[in-house]
């Protein structure tokens, strides 16, 4: 009876010493996965940040890239309207000599 007892302890001491073996590995195995997760984290948020400005960068360049070309559009558009003036000032005037 008592060397039963004895047995089934040792079995039981067993199991317990199987079930902390096997929580230590998963407890090592979610640390490494938490670490993992971290790392990753880190980079997409590296990546995201990267990623945003470079497309404040483009969005910016466009903006100034649309902004030269407004600006060589009015310059044209300016030196147009002073040709019409000119051309203007000139039919008047040969006008007013023909009178």
């Amino acid at each position: 009876e008592k060397s039963k007892m004895t047995t089934e302890n040792v079995s039981a001491q067993e199991a317990v010493n199987r079930l902390v073996g096997a929580l230590e590995i998963t407890a090592g195995r979610i640390s490494e996965l938490e670490e993992q997760l971290d790392e990753l984290l880190k980079k997409f948020s590296e990546q995201n940040a990267n990623s945003n400005v470079n497309k404040l960068k483009t969005i910016s360049s466009e903006a100034m890239d649309a902004d030269t070309s407004n600006a060589s559009k009015i310059i044209k558009l300016e030196s147009q309207i002073d040709e019409m003036c000119k051309t203007n000032q000139d039919y008047r005037e040969q006008n007013i000599k023909r009178i």
